[in-house]
């Protein structure tokens, strides 16, 4: 599994290309929600760093799930595979040793 997601695009550029045209304020949608993902993304990955480290599966997936959420608006098809298959696990730690 961990392989395929590696392979996956970083990027979907038609999900970008669909947000290029609009503006919100001053500056374009695109710039908007790349500052706003940059710090929730920086949250949810505190939270899932400090969940794997509590062992704490229920809260590594719902970190999981808002990261995956907020790449999903920009684009970032690699980070939303990768959660989505962290959110979709059945159980710790096989399946999420292969994913991390």
């Amino acid at each position: 599994m961990t392989k395929h997601l590696i392979s996956l695009p970083v990027l979907d550029k038609t999900a970008l290309e669909k947000l290029t045209g609009f503006k919100a304020g001053s500056a374009s949608l695109v710039q908007t929600l790349s500052r706003a993902f940059c710090e929730s993304a920086d949250l949810s990955i505190n939270e899932m760093t400090a969940a794997v480290g509590s062992k704490n599966f229920k809260e590594l997936k719902q970190a999981a799930h808002r990261l995956k959420s907020a790449a999903a608006t920009l684009g970032l098809a690699r980070i939303q595979q990768i959660c989505h298959a962290i959110e979709s696990a059945k159980e710790w730690p096989a399946q999420m040793e292969s994913i991390l």
